[in-house]
């Protein structure tokens, strides 16, 4: 077979029956002895079954969430300069797929981008108004004397580094906050987070 573009758009087209019958022959014969082949079409065959049942308002949904969230991310790095993470990812955005139970318990994992690191923060419910946040940092040359701190008015929480990168605050209560990561006395990045 040729290159790998037309092998998908053939076997896309044989999975929807629009091959005339020389061409599904060819398939036909081709699947029968080639191995690789058959593993891509079971692809091909899931993603047409999938894309059938998706629910696409919802998706694009979620996807104008985030690019409006991420324009906003950018129009404050602007004004901000690089040291003002970016929203990459955050699960509360995302539908849950079909069939699937909302836990009883609701996590929420969160990533942002900096200039120089990366923040992976997964947020755990204590009570009805209180989270903990368990988090990492990812991409600096050493995590001595880093630390974290979510800042709300005269609220404020403080945690060190691990040497691994990683950090937990307990107990924090649900409102907005302005996360900050520190080494020494010298700001590396922040971003907002609302729990």
């Amino acid at each position: 077979m040729k290159n790998k573009e037309h092998i998908i758009d053939l076997l896309t087209a044989y999975v929807c029956g629009t091959l005339s019958s020389k061409e599904r022959q060819r398939v036909e014969s081709w699947l029968r002895t080639d191995r690789e082949a058959v593993e891509l079409y079971e692809l091909v065959r899931h993603l047409h079954r999938t894309g059938k049942t998706t629910d696409w308002q919802q998706t694009q949904d979620t996807a104008a969430k985030l690019s409006k969230r991420l324009f906003d991310d950018f129009q404050k790095r602007k004004k901000a300069g690089p040291m003002r993470g970016i929203t990459v990812f955050d699960s509360q955005m995302l539908p849950l797929p079909e069939g699937v139970r909302p836990a009883t318990v609701s996590t929420r994992r969160l990533k942002y981008a900096f200039a120089d690191m990366n923040l992976d923060i997964s947020l755990y419910p204590v009570t009805t108004d209180s989270y903990e946040l368990i988090g990492r940092i990812a991409g600096l040359e050493s995590y001595d004397d880093v630390t974290v701190m979510l800042r709300s008015g005269k609220s404020s929480f403080t945690a060190p580094l691990d040497r691994h990168g990683l950090f937990r605050l307990e107990r924090i209560p649900t409102q907005t906050y302005t996360l900050t990561v520190k080494s020494g006395k010298r700001n590396r990045g922040m971003i907002d987070i609302e729990l």
